[in-house]
């Protein structure tokens, strides 16, 4: 295989069940110090595996085929906007002793005490009496926030890296499993059976044509450019 780097995960996170919830909008994560993610970790260890196979793709010249234009694009990732990720720890580590060094570049801001000289636009600043009871503040702050809400609907994230499409949990651990066992060797309705047989359990009775195996290996090319180039 010319992978370095990647290799197949397994569907061993409990498929059934999540094949039963809505995957385009992931509830936010609260971990257990209250601070909190804008998406499910599993999104973000989707995105940190699919800039693994940027790297992939970059370091060991696996081109990605362009069948509009028909001619080979070479995979680069964006190092300037991956520059606090530290590529090489991306490259050789796993996700989750990355995620222990770089969770704080996804948790949203937390609330802080300001002085004048911290004020600064895109901030909602709120002043509070230090003599009130925690409880009197914060059903005042959630009043004034509800009010807020109402009046500007569409709230924005405010972590340092942001997943900015909507991504479905199981159909991208799909389509990067598949990429995978391409460049692994296996043929299209080899890809059709390993499909079946390792979604099963959310993909109940569901059965896999070769141009499904088409359309989502060009998704996962797709992906693939996307996210070395900063968008996920």
């Amino acid at each position: 295989m010319r992978l370095t780097y990647s290799k197949v995960i397994k569907s061993s996170i409990g498929f059934q069940n999540l094949g039963r919830q809505k995957q385009t909008r992931v509830k936010s994560l609260v971990d257990k110090k209250g601070r909190v993610l804008d998406k499910s970790i599993h999104l973000y260890r989707m995105w940190f595996l699919f800039l693994k196979l940027g790297l992939d793709c970059e370091d060991n010249k696996i081109p990605i085929y362009d069948w509009v234009n028909k001619k080979n694009i070479w995979v680069k990732v964006k190092k300037r906007f991956y520059k606090e990720w530290d590529l090489d720890d991306v490259r050789h580590l796993t996700f989750n002793n990355w995620w222990k060094k770089k969770k704080h570049l996804f948790l949203e801001s937390e609330p802080k005490i300001v002085s004048q000289s911290d004020i600064s636009k895109g901030v909602y600043y709120i002043k509070v009496d230090e003599r009130q009871k925690t409880s009197d503040v914060v059903r005042g702050v959630r009043k004034l926030l509800k009010e807020k809400d109402n009046r500007h609907r569409k709230s924005t994230p405010t972590s340092k890296y942001q997943i900015v499409k909507q991504h479905k949990y199981i159909p991208t651990h799909m389509k990067y499993n598949l990429f995978i066992w391409r460049e692994m060797g296996y043929k299209r309705r080899e890809l059709v059976d390993l499909l079946e047989k390792e979604y099963s359990g959310f993909n109940k009775g569901k059965d896999y044509e070769e141009s499904s195996i088409r359309r989502l290996l060009r998704l996962s090319e797709r992906l693939i450019l996307d996210t070395s180039d900063g968008s996920f």
